[in-house]
């Protein structure tokens, strides 16, 4: 498990979510990253809307399933902004 996805359920933990929720949340986001077999970093926002796409129109997914990807996706890129913005202006610089 990255440190990313470890400080993200312990982070979750501490603001008192449950358990179910921490690991509903943890597996979306390590869902997204197996679906497109890259760095969570890396991305892009075009990139998410296609997944969620994809996930209800050819998994079949329901609109709760939908809502828990997305709520967990997005808890995931806001708590951890700082460490992906750094590392995303890092490759920038490299480019």
């Amino acid at each position: 498990m990255s440190n990313l996805i470890k400080r993200f359920k312990e982070d979750l933990q501490l603001a008192g979510y449950a358990k179910i929720s921490i690991d509903s949340y943890a597996s979306a986001v390590l869902r997204l990253q197996g679906f497109y077999n890259k760095h969570l970093e890396d991305i892009t926002e075009d990139e998410l809307r296609q997944y969620w796409l994809c996930c209800q129109n050819k998994f079949g997914w329901s609109a709760a399933t939908l809502r828990i990807s997305y709520s967990g996706i997005q808890h995931f890129f806001y708590q951890n902004a700082g460490p992906i913005l750094e590392h995303f202006q890092q490759h920038q610089m490299e480019a």
